[in-house]
């Protein structure tokens, strides 16, 4: 993708690409307070250890930098992770399938955006904006299939002749945990699947110590 970026979009005097890891532990010296404003949609919620991730934001972020972000808080059918965990022919296969999980989620906040925004200010922001969002999305059973398989971080790990069930039953727990309107035995039919979505907006205060 960044490959893509590069070949196709590229401004030397205006926009360049690079890689970097959210979550490391030393950020690049030369990308340090370099930084106006940072931009996250649908992503956070894959960083294993949040307060890291946004350490570093703060950290790339001029004084007065800001940033947005909006990433999964909560969404039941990640919980079809660690319930396959517990079979035992897919458990060697799934032994981190907690890391996969939403961070706030994982420790099973009850306050999802009480706990984000007391990290955020913990870390130094200013808060200009915080909120929880319900939504909600509309599946037929082809479609909710073919997104479980494009975002699933197992599905290489598990045998040819295992995947075809490993990915009946993940459906299905997906199904069973978060549905709204479960399918009928029409094929025609849909699931609605919710979810909570986290948004921040945050601002590097000018002064910082």
């Amino acid at each position: 993708m960044v490959n893509y970026a590069r070949k196709n979009y590229c401004d030397s005097k205006r926009l360049s690409y690079m890689v970097l890891n959210i979550e490391t532990s030393e950020l690049p010296a030369d990308q340090i307070g370099k930084y106006d404003n940072a931009l996250s949609f649908y992503c956070l919620h894959w960083c294993n250890d949040l307060r890291r991730a946004f350490e570093n934001i703060y950290k790339l972020l001029r004084p007065n930098g800001k940033a947005l972000t909006m990433f999964i808080g909560r969404h039941g059918g990640f919980n079809a992770y660690t319930e396959l965990q517990q079979v035992p022919k897919y458990r060697s296969y799934l032994q981190d399938a907690h890391l996969y999980v939403p961070y706030f989620q994982r420790r099973l906040c009850t306050d999802i955006r009480g706990s984000l925004r007391e990290m955020l200010a913990d870390i130094g922001f200013e808060i200009l904006h915080c909120s929880t969002r319900e939504k909600s999305y509309k599946y037929s059973q082809q479609s909710l299939k073919d997104h479980i398989l494009a975002i699933n971080p197992f599905l290489k790990r598990i045998p040819e002749d295992m995947k075809s069930d490993f990915i009946n039953h993940l459906v299905y727990k997906v199904i069973n945990k978060n549905a709204l309107i479960p399918f009928k035995k029409n094929v025609n039919d849909h699931v609605i699947l919710r979810y909570d979505l986290l948004i921040a907006y945050v601002q590097k205060p000018l002064l910082t110590v």
